[in-house]
Protein backbone atom coordinates (compact mmCIF):
# COMPACT_ATOMS: atom_id res chain seq x y z
CA UNK A 1 0.00 0.00 0.00
CA UNK A 2 1.15 3.52 -0.87
CA UNK A 3 1.21 6.08 1.32
CA UNK A 4 1.03 9.81 0.53
CA UNK A 5 2.80 12.19 3.27
CA UNK A 6 0.92 15.70 3.56
CA UNK A 7 3.32 17.90 5.61
CA UNK A 8 2.02 20.38 8.36
CA UNK A 9 1.67 24.13 7.14
CA UNK A 10 1.69 26.73 9.93
CA UNK A 11 1.27 30.86 8.16
CA UNK A 12 2.42 33.17 10.50
CA UNK A 13 2.19 37.60 9.46
CA UNK A 14 5.72 38.80 10.59
CA UNK A 15 5.99 42.77 10.52
CA UNK A 16 9.60 44.01 10.29
CA UNK A 17 10.39 48.33 10.91
CA UNK A 18 13.56 49.01 10.00
CA UNK A 19 14.63 52.07 12.05
CA UNK A 20 17.69 52.67 10.07
CA UNK A 21 20.46 51.27 8.13
CA UNK A 22 24.20 52.37 7.69
CA UNK A 23 23.64 54.52 4.25
CA UNK A 24 25.13 57.77 5.68
CA UNK A 25 28.85 58.02 5.05
CA UNK A 26 31.10 59.88 7.93
CA UNK A 27 31.46 63.28 6.99
CA UNK A 28 34.72 64.71 8.18
CA UNK A 29 35.19 68.38 8.86
CA UNK A 30 38.36 69.62 8.17
CA UNK A 31 40.24 66.89 7.26
CA UNK A 32 43.93 67.63 8.00
CA UNK A 33 46.41 66.46 4.88
CA UNK A 34 49.24 65.56 7.60
CA UNK A 35 50.76 66.17 11.07
CA UNK A 36 53.83 66.16 13.33
CA UNK A 37 54.25 64.05 16.29
CA UNK A 38 57.10 65.34 18.53
CA UNK A 39 59.68 62.89 19.75
CA UNK A 40 59.24 63.97 22.86
CA UNK A 41 55.34 63.52 23.04
CA UNK A 42 54.34 60.86 25.53
CA UNK A 43 52.65 57.74 25.46
CA UNK A 44 48.95 57.83 24.89
CA UNK A 45 49.23 61.94 24.51
CA UNK A 46 46.58 63.74 22.29
CA UNK A 47 48.43 64.43 19.16
CA UNK A 48 45.70 65.21 16.66
CA UNK A 49 41.55 65.45 16.93
CA UNK A 50 39.85 64.43 12.96
CA UNK A 51 36.02 65.15 14.06
CA UNK A 52 33.33 63.89 12.02
CA UNK A 53 29.77 63.71 12.11
CA UNK A 54 27.34 60.64 10.71
CA UNK A 55 23.80 61.10 10.29
CA UNK A 56 22.92 57.23 10.54
CA UNK A 57 21.49 56.29 14.09
CA UNK A 58 22.96 54.36 16.99
CA UNK A 59 25.91 52.11 16.68
CA UNK A 60 25.63 52.28 12.61
CA UNK A 61 26.75 56.51 13.56
CA UNK A 62 29.28 55.75 15.40
CA UNK A 63 32.30 56.48 13.86
CA UNK A 64 35.88 54.72 14.62
CA UNK A 65 39.51 55.54 13.71
CA UNK A 66 42.76 53.05 13.63
CA UNK A 67 46.14 53.69 12.56
CA UNK A 68 46.97 51.60 9.87
CA UNK A 69 50.54 51.67 9.22
CA UNK A 70 53.60 53.39 10.78
CA UNK A 71 56.42 52.57 13.08
CA UNK A 72 56.37 49.17 13.07
CA UNK A 73 59.25 49.00 16.01
CA UNK A 74 56.84 50.02 18.76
Amino acid sequence: MLQTYYPSVLLRKVTVIVNDVNDNTPQFINPPQSTHVSEAARPESNVIQVPAVDDDLGFAGKVVYNITGGNTDG
